[in-house]
């Protein structure tokens, strides 16, 4: 005994399944999206007839465990381009599988297609089963506004599926272990060389060759005791090795990026009275070196931007500036909180980051407004770094540069900072 499906039902199940298909393809690195589209296909359809909501339920449980594989093999695939996780073999047969798990989705779409148009029975391994016990045996009338019985055939087709679903559930773990043991084995055996390469390797290229090389000090006489200073911290921490970059600039400012690396700009020393205001400030970005801010900031921003670009459209941008502004302010905080750690640890005095932000005080209405700024309001980091070297026991502090060592890495920067601004003054003067 076979049910012949109508042809305004097959119509409804033939778009269940081309739905599902065109918004997994579309939607790929956003899995949540097909099942969210999956849901509301079927709870629109709750009251129907039974075949309606049977082909609704199966392509939903279909999604159902390959939200779950897609979700975990992006984050796989996202940890791998940042180098945060390692390219190995077991990573590599779990990507296959998902690979062909996806595959075999699209392709079971398409089936199921074409068997409801020639009326034949769906019978997806361990999915179709399922749907065969779990959904309800009733049909929507939609005259009486009630549940009637449902055909008798159905009934049978349940039956049938409690036979099947344990063999199901066996053969398809059975095929996959004996898949994902088959990947493992060639890839051991192949011995292919796996490039160790990462996206932040990439952004470390990237920023070295546009924002540090061009304008990069590399005298020793310069170089020397901005690298002791920081070295002092790192050894008096337990930190590993940072490279340290002395860039020429006007802007007063001091980076981290990408790696283990650090950019300090002249014009930064030139504005420091003391050495352990400068000091405060290598141990804040020191500290987002060690915490790792910059990687997290670009990996979360990239994230939060494909989120909302799918889900907001042209408000992505507002949307993706206010959630990462947060971000980095909670990583400044911390960012100045370990720079006084740090400096209370390697016998320095602490309180050279509260003073050198005091000259950074403004009355501009901007640094009031919290809420719009990838940066803590100037006082309130002031107050909490004050708040903060008041909290830590008395001790003895130390310099690392004897005054007059201080006063001489001062005097050259500042030297050389005056050759330049005659040079560029003279070129101008000969252009014009």
């Amino acid at each position: 005994m076979k049910y012949e499906l109508k042809e305004d039902e097959k119509e409804i199940i033939t778009n269940s399944y081309l739905m599902s298909l065109a918004v997994f393809v579309t939607t790929m690195p956003i899995p949540v999206i097909n099942l969210i589209a999956n849901l509301y296909f079927y709870f629109s359809h709750r009251k129907s007839s039974y075949v309606i909501r049977w082909h609704a339920l199966n392509s939903l449980f279909s999604q159902i465990p390959l939200f779950f594989i897609n979700s975990f093999t992006w984050y796989v695939v996202w940890q791998i381009l940042w180098g945060e996780m390692e390219i190995n073999n077991w990573t590599i047969a779990y990507l296959v599988i998902a690979c062909l798990l996806n595959v075999l989705e699209l392709l079971s779409s398409i089936i199921c297609c074409l068997k409801v148009k020639k009326d034949k029975e769906i019978n997806i391994p361990v999915i179709s089963p399922l749907t065969h016990i779990v959904c309800l045996k009733k049909d929507w009338d939609k005259w009486s506004d009630s549940w009637v019985d449902v055909d008798p055939v159905f009934i049978k087709y349940e039956e049938k599926a409690r036979k099947q679903i344990a063999g199901h559930i066996i053969n398809s773990t059975a095929v996959l272990g004996v898949l994902f043991v088959a990947i493992v084995g060639i890839n051991i055996t192949s011995r292919v060389e796996i490039p160790n390469y990462s996206l932040e390797n990439l952004f470390e290229e990237l920023v070295y060759e546009s924002s540090v090389k061009p304008h990069m000090i590399t005298d020793e006489k310069k170089t020397t005791p901005l690298k002791k200073m920081v070295n002092h911290l790192i050894e008096k921490n337990g930190m590993d090795s940072i490279n340290v970059y002395l860039v020429e600039s006007r802007e007063v400012n001091a980076f981290a990026y990408a790696g283990r690396n650090l950019a300090v700009y002249t014009s930064l020393i030139d504005e420091c009275d003391t050495e352990n205001e400068l000091l405060a400030v290598l141990g804040h970005e020191i500290g987002h070196i060690e915490k790792r801010h910059v990687v997290r900031s670009i990996k979360t921003n990239v994230g939060i931007s494909i989120v909302f670009s799918a889900l907001l459209g042209d408000f992505s941008s507002i949307a993706t500036s206010i959630t990462t502004n947060h971000m980095s302010r909670d990583f400044e905080n911390e960012a100045d909180e370990l720079s006084v750690e740090y400096l209370y640890n390697a016998d320095i005095d602490p309180s050279g980051f509260a003073s050198f932000m005091k000259k950074m005080l403004t009355d501009t209405f901007l640094d009031h407004i919290d809420f719009f700024s990838d940066h803590p309001a100037t006082q309130d980091r002031v107050d909490k770094s004050e708040a903060k070297v008041k909290s830590l026991p008395e001790k003895k502090y130390i310099t690392i540069l004897t005054d007059n060592e201080w006063s001489d890495f001062k005097e050259v920067l500042k030297k050389d900072k005056k050759n330049k601004s005659e040079e560029m003054t003279s070129n101008n003067d000969i252009v014009e």
